[in-house]
């Protein structure tokens, strides 16, 4: 069960860049037009997540993980319990009730994901190298729309619908002609452009440690830098 809850942490970060989703819960639109602060859609990962939560809590009740000591004057403990009153003050308000509800259950998967991984299912190290490969296919993904200048059919991957006629699509102009910008399987090019520089940050610190392969290093560090521009 301990090789199985690391298979599932590890795909979870892998799948992280996808935007692999559907709409659990949506309100009437006055307008007729979907609009995300009416809507709160279900990720792939938040089911990998609940698979997650039951294995380590099957291997906690087993004594097999032992939990980590809370200390109680963490800075990252004082983010989350912010974030947390943050979002249960803002769902208190709201005028849609489960919506506030429901988001303030993602910001308490994100708190008991950070305790899975403080027991350190994966390492540092296996952390970065699967969230590199997988922005590497985002990358990859991204040139691919940016030379042909649409889609690529990946909508079950997540995928915009992109087109250089659509409006709302990112452009930039090149001479006359407006060429659409690459935005992997990301719901905008600016949010690609980060993920690839915290992977590009990783790759770094993997080859300041010397745990890259040269050859290797040099090919993921030439797809990052073609995400971030």
């Amino acid at each position: 069960m301990n090789k199985f809850l690391k298979f599932l942490t590890g795909l979870y970060i892998f799948v992280m860049p996808f935007q692999i989703k559907d709409i659990f819960f949506q309100e009437d639109f006055f307008i007729g037009k979907f609009s995300p602060y009416l809507s709160f859609e279900l990720f792939l990962n938040d089911i990998i997540f609940v698979l997650i939560l039951f294995v380590f809590a099957y291997l906690v009740y087993r004594k097999e993980i032992t939990l980590p000591f809370v200390n109680f004057k963490s800075k990252y403990l004082s983010i989350f319990l912010l974030l947390f009153v943050s979002v249960l003050l803002q769902s208190l308000f709201v005028d849609i009730k489960i919506i506030g509800i429901l988001r303030l259950l993602r910001i308490v998967e994100f708190g008991l994901l950070f305790l899975v991984f403080s027991v350190g299912i994966l390492n540092k190290s296996e952390i970065r190298r699967v969230f590199i490969i997988s922005m590497s296919l985002q990358v990859l993904i991204a040139l691919f729309q940016f030379v042909n200048q649409s889609s690529l059919g990946l909508s079950f991957l997540g995928e915009s619908y992109l087109s250089p006629d659509m409006l709302n699509v990112a452009k930039v102009d090149f001479g006359t002609v407006k060429l659409i910008r690459a935005y992997g399987t990301f719901p905008h090019p600016n949010i690609l452009g980060v993920f690839c520089g915290i992977a590009f940050l990783m790759a770094l610190s993997l080859l300041h440690e010397k745990r890259f392969s040269s050859i290797f290093f040099m090919k993921q560090l030439d797809f990052l830098l073609l995400g971030i521009d």
